[in-house]
């Protein structure tokens, strides 16, 4: 089965992203800062996958990443946030993604 990962899930544009993405089938690893937040409790019933962390936390982006196809990177609105080079380092580690997506505006 297709996985994504989405970070910043609980954003405008994560929301936006997950939800066609579990319409269509699509297993969605959610990353969000708080799993109580009531709009990841939302993603999680929706079937999305959540998985607690922040672009700073490596263990926790290597935990989101297993088995991912595919990668949907929002740093906004910090688009030059440095930490974004943690998950090429954790995708390649991974090595089971195949596509990377970078949300820039």
């Amino acid at each position: 089965m297709l996985t994504f990962l989405i970070t910043s899930a609980t954003g405008c544009q994560g929301t936006s992203t997950t939800h066609p993405l579990l319409s269509q089938g699509v297993q969605v690893n959610a990353l969000v800062q708080d799993l109580s937040f009531p709009l990841a409790l939302e993603l999680q019933f929706v079937s999305a996958t959540l998985f607690k962390g922040g672009f700073e936390d490596v263990p926790d982006i290597a935990a989101a990443i297993k088995c991912v196809a595919t990668v949907f990177l929002n740093t906004f609105p910090n688009l030059a946030d440095p930490t974004a080079e943690m998950f090429v380092a954790a995708e390649c580690a991974a090595g089971s993604v195949t596509s990377f997506i970078v949300y820039t505006t």
